[in-house]
């Protein structure tokens, strides 16, 4: 059977031809029982990309007479939004009453003020992402968060939230009590803000967390955080600009599984077809400050990155590395994964390289390489 199309974009289609007869003709060709019947069937997918171009065509479908896309769409991705498009999809947000999943993209999208009433909830949404947006205050953020009652996976990327000559007191806050979200997941990538992790006014936990930490970053403020989440949080991904902050953290000593992204290196030495292994030389001192803090740590995972064999580094801190990953501090290690970027098909090589750099994990079986998505 072919593609099935809603009746609604089947209506749209024939109003916007109904003076072009040689183009209706045409279309009746494709199969005259399909398109009297296509009334009928049910919308074939559950998710939609939207950009700000096909967002009123969209909202316009949502009052069609032959309707299905309400009983449908449970994911939706909303792309190159500016504030005007944010008001018309909040106005049409109530309609979708099986939407689970929500994406949002922005374009340069600065949200001062929320659409629509205080009151206004969305309580079926339990996925929430957020991708190029400032909030140019904390408030602003949880009064967005308070929308999301049952929200359990929070996503967000290259999303500023302005902290900057706010007080951290309650009296900033015109509504006093502090919104607690304890989520399954929470993702911050390439933001640039982290202070705003520890306002007050907002209490964060998960049981996934995963963390991208610039330079600029106060370590003190995300040690608070990650102590916040209290036993709650087991999982914890960490990508660092640089790895000197990974030393300064404070972990949480409840975690049961750490990875470190951009941690090690492989290079493909043309000439020999040998693989290099080398790690970033900071990377000793970390694990000496994981195992000492972290005696609960049942999984380590790293993401190895294929690089041009002229970049390749000496390989003396993989082999520090792999020294206090077989000492007394990882005994309690049931799982060491390697995850390969890029160049995939060095797996087989590496797991050699790793069974001979850690002999006595190896013995154990708990060393894992495997491909990975960047």
């Amino acid at each position: 059977m072919g593609p099935i199309l809603p009746p609604e974009v089947l209506d749209r289609v024939i109003d916007s031809l109904h003076d072009d007869v040689p183009m209706l003709r045409v279309c009746s060709l494709v199969s005259r029982a399909w398109m009297a019947s296509s009334r009928y069937l049910l919308f074939a997918v559950n998710a939609l990309i939207v950009d700000r171009k096909s967002l009123l065509p969209f909202i316009e479908l949502l009052d069609s007479p032959h309707n299905t896309l309400l009983a449908r769409i449970e994911r939706l991705h909303c792309t190159e939004f500016q504030y005007a498009q944010l008001e018309a999809l909040w106005k049409a947000l109530p309609a979708l009453l099986h939407l689970r999943e929500l994406h949002i993209a922005g374009n340069i999208l600065r949200i001062d003020s929320l659409p629509g009433p205080d009151s206004q909830i969305f309580p079926r949404i339990t996925n929430l992402a957020m991708r190029h947006v400032n909030f140019p205050s904390c408030r602003t953020l949880k009064s967005l968060l308070l929308r999301f009652p049952s929200l359990m996976v929070l996503n967000f990327q290259n999303t500023l939230v302005d902290r900057s000559g706010q007080l951290d007191t309650d009296e900033v806050d015109p509504s006093p009590l502090r919104l607690e979200l304890d989520l399954d997941s929470f993702h911050l990538e390439d933001s640039s803000s982290t202070g705003w992790l520890t306002w007050r006014g907002l209490g964060l936990r998960a049981r996934d967390i995963s963390l991208y930490i610039p330079s600029s970053a106060s370590t003190e403020h995300v040690s608070e955080f990650l102590a916040a989440a209290g036993p709650q949080l087991q999982h914890l991904t960490m990508r660092f600009s640089s790895y000197r902050l990974a030393s300064a953290l404070r972990y949480p000593a409840t975690l049961l599984s750490v990875r470190f992204v951009n941690a090690f290196w492989i290079a493909m030495l043309r000439s020999t077809g040998v693989v290099e292994l080398t790690a970033q030389p900071e990377l000793p001192s970390v694990l000496r400050h994981i195992q000492s803090s972290v005696p609960t740590l049942q999984e380590l995972a790293f993401d190895v990155h294929a690089v041009p064999s002229q970049l390749a580094l000496s390989n003396i801190a993989s082999e520090d590395a792999a020294l206090i990953l077989q000492g007394p501090g990882f005994a309690g290690l049931r799982r060491l994964d390697f995850r390969v970027l890029g160049e995939t098909s060095s797996c087989e090589s590496l797991r050699s390289t790793f069974a001979a750099l850690l002999p006595g994990l190896h013995a154990r079986g708990i060393i894992h390489v495997h491909p990975g998505k960047d």
